[in-house]
């Protein structure tokens, strides 16, 4: 009785586990670029507080607005990016179990 050829499986099994791996890890690092931006919102929501106080020079603050916006913009365009990447994977995990 012949045996199934299963290395070709695990071998891709491994790559795909490699690849959910360094996802996780960046995703982590995602969650940790979140915290730091919602810091840094904070920050200007109190920056906010003080203008309205007359504390504060505007313009200086208004390149700051557009930074942070900028930045999460970015954040968010990358995590869409991950989260179809990670979709596709799972897809195909579950293609192999299923093959």
């Amino acid at each position: 009785m012949d045996q199934p050829d299963l290395f070709p499986t695990y071998k891709a099994l491994d790559i795909l586990e490699k690849k959910v791996t360094l996802l996780v890890v960046r995703n982590a690092q995602l969650r940790d670029d979140r915290r730091a931006f919602e810091e840094r919102y904070a920050e200007l929501e109190e920056m906010f507080r003080r203008l309205r106080k007359g504390k504060i020079d505007p313009l200086q603050q208004d390149e700051t607005i557009r930074s942070l916006t900028r930045e999460n913009e970015e954040l968010e365009a990358h995590a869409r990016h991950l989260e179809e990447r990670i979709r596709g994977m799972l897809t195909r995990v579950r293609f192999s179990a299923n093959g």
